[in-house]
């Protein structure tokens, strides 16, 4: 669940730059595309410090632990944080 989490953090963070970009802030919500992606990854969205027309981005993650047999850490969640730096060519 961990790395799930992290990779869903990692992936959301890029796609919310991407957005943000100040060259690109017109084609979009960062905040609603990271919630995109992470919904992709079968993660929830926690926190999101995406405003257009920046260039860096932190979002937070979680993930729900499934467990194949009833234990304590069945229904938890794992969370993890990612920040991404969009910086043109």
């Amino acid at each position: 669940a961990a790395g799930r989490a992290q990779g869903a953090a990692d992936a959301a963070a890029l796609a919310a730059a991407a957005v943000a970009h100040p060259q690109r802030a017109s084609r979009g919500d960062p905040v609603t595309e990271a919630r995109r992606v992470t919904a992709d990854w079968g993660a929830r969205l926690d926190g999101c410090r995406c405003q257009r027309g920046r260039r860096d981005v932190e979002v937070a993650v979680s993930v729900e632990v499934r467990a194949l047999l009833v234990t304590r850490f069945a229904g938890r969640r794992v969370t993890a944080t990612a920040r991404a730096t969009l910086v043109p060519p």
